[in-house]
């Protein structure tokens, strides 16, 4: 908080320094718990909010994490930060002295410590707080968990039907941020038009928002088209939505990304390089065909597996900036920069071809818009096969001898 401005007496301050955004209920003087008018706050990641006090009345505040929820009374002048328990700790561990509890107060959310801190008189309460114990306002209270949705042994059951998942192994974070883990069917059924089966293995990617899951599976829809799902792309699944509220999009199970592939020491092969690039370039004449553009082609974004014939397989993991057409790119903007052709590596230029390749997609979009994107990303077309995958023994000599009449 010391880098932060100096707090008006009038004002009441809450700081986020959790990597995660935390949403609350704000409550004005006078208002009911209960009331369905009652402003909803979003706390962005390490950010901070401050809220003038009304004529210094308390300002009451409610907060939820997973299963543990508070409501707290908060005084002109004091200050509510949200930080992880490990941080804490590690800042107790460096530090010989204790915080002075004179002037604040400690609360734990699960893994989220709310400390309450100002500077009062000796006769002055420096705050209330008291737990909201299951009920209509806890229900209703935002869960804050789409950090930690996805922890490993979590059964998610589903907001209606029998299916529940559960997540068996953490696959870290999409390009965009979004978590992903593996789970696993352990009560199958019908949820949508699908049949989860017993025992089956999906990827899930939870999504923070209706919007982006809709336009996610509409893009998966429209590249499947009527000749059904390219093989060189990671299939659809379908949408899943937790009693929870979070959002899951389920997605084949298929192989590692290649960073981690690769990160393991696996040898790759000359003939498994070229196999993997003709996946690669399947799966983006897939894309390019159904009018989609991808623009964000990194090993975050490209899995990998063996099949029962030793042959490398790779497969596109997602969409990219064709996925959300509202938002082609993410707000902080993950794609290494290595792996980014040089006539976009600029963010402002990427930024750029992202808004005309999500635009091609918008039937409304005008016909001199589309003949400009069309003319800058047409489609890939009929490729050669290359070299080491022609079954002719006979076509990498002739090939070569080709390439040496050539340069003669």
């Amino acid at each position: 908080e010391g880098r932060l401005p100096a707090l008006e007496k009038t004002q009441i301050r809450l700081v986020n320094t959790t990597p995660a955004g935390i949403s609350m209920y704000v409550f004005n003087p006078g208002q009911i718990a209960y009331s369905p008018t009652v402003p909803l706050v979003y706390l962005a990641p390490n950010t901070h909010l401050d809220l003038e006090a009304v004529r210094g009345r308390p300002v009451k505040f409610a907060i939820r994490r997973r299963e543990d929820a508070r409501m707290f009374f908060l005084q002109a002048g004091s200050a509510l930060t949200m930080e992880r328990v490990s941080r804490v700790a590690k800042r107790h561990r460096n530090s010989n002295q204790l915080d002075d509890q004179k002037f604040r107060r400690q609360y734990t959310l699960h893994d989220t410590v709310c400390t309450v801190s100002g500077n009062f008189s000796s006769f002055a309460p420096l705050d209330t707080s008291f737990e909201i114990l299951p009920g209509p306002l806890f229900w209703n209270l935002p869960r804050n968990m789409q950090d930690a949705e996805l922890e490993v042994g979590i059964i998610m059951r589903a907001d209606h039907g029998p299916v529940c998942l559960k997540v068996v192994r953490d696959q870290g974070k999409d390009w965009r941020g979004y978590p992903t883990a593996r789970v696993r069917v352990v009560n199958g059924g019908l949820y949508g038009s699908k049949v989860f089966h017993h025992g089956s293995m999906f990827l899930a990617k939870l999504v923070p928002s209706e919007r982006a899951a809709s336009e996610t599976a509409a893009a998966h829809r429209r590249i499947g088209g009527m000749f059904g799902h390219p093989a060189q792309i990671s299939r659809f699944e379908g949408q899943f939505e937790a009693q929870t509220g979070a959002r899951l999009l389920i997605f084949e199970d298929f192989g590692e990304r290649m960073s981690i592939f690769l990160q393991r020491g696996e040898k790759v092969s000359p003939r498994d390089a070229d196999s993997c690039v003709a996946d690669l370039l399947r799966a983006v004449g897939s894309m390019h065909n159904s009018g989609l553009h991808h623009l964000a082609i990194c090993p975050q974004n490209v899995w990998l597996q063996r099949d029962g014939t030793g042959r490398l397989r790779l497969k596109v993991g997602n969409l990219g900036v064709s996925e959300q057409p509202s938002e082609p790119l993410p707000p902080v903007r993950a794609i290494p920069l290595n792996f980014i052709s040089p006539e976009i590596g600029a963010p402002h230029r990427l930024q750029a071809i992202a808004q005309i390749a999500s635009g091609a997609q918008d039937k409304r979009a005008s016909s001199l818009f589309r003949k400009q994107q069309t003319s800058s990303l047409g489609s890939l077309g009929e490729l050669p096969m290359l070299p080491s995958l022609q079954k002719s023994e006979a076509a990498a000599p002739a090939a070569a001898a080709a390439a040496t009449a050539a340069a003669a």
